[in-house]
């Protein structure tokens, strides 16, 4: 039996998934969007409520590297990927449009004041079942 410990992660936003997962063998775990939106957080109010109003995060997040690539080149191997809450530039590249171009038009509706669903909002599929926090 190996003596490396394994750290379960990726969907736990409760209690019951935090015991469920030491059942299984976890000596712990690790929970990223289930406080993003906690009072304590210091992040744009924003941001914190269309995590919270995310209605399935199966289909409100998407996994692509177009959330590190509109920043500019990503530094991550080609390999990983990132989970967002879905927005115009997720479906600009989802179209075919080449990366030069989503970055352009990122760019201008930034500058547009249209940033606000333009914003890349990292958050887990979690966020779907954000009606059963007790915020």
């Amino acid at each position: 039996m190996s003596q490396i410990p394994l750290i379960a992660a990726g969907g736990i936003v409760d209690g019951r998934g935090v015991a469920a997962a030491i059942m299984l063998g976890a000596a712990g775990v690790v929970m990223g969007t289930r406080f993003l939106a906690a009072e304590e957080t210091s992040l744009p109010r924003e941001y914190q409520e269309a995590i919270i109003n995310a209605v399935d995060g199966g289909v409100s997040t998407v996994r692509s590297r177009v959330f590190d690539e509109i920043w500019g080149p990503s530094p991550w191997p080609e390999l990983y990927d990132g989970r967002c809450l879905r927005n115009a530039s997720y479906d600009d590249v989802a179209a075919g449009i080449p990366m030069q171009e989503v970055m352009r038009r990122f760019y201008l509706r930034l500058r547009e004041g249209q940033d606000k669903e333009l914003n890349v909002k990292e958050a887990g599929s979690v966020c779907g079942l954000a009606q059963a926090w007790d915020w």
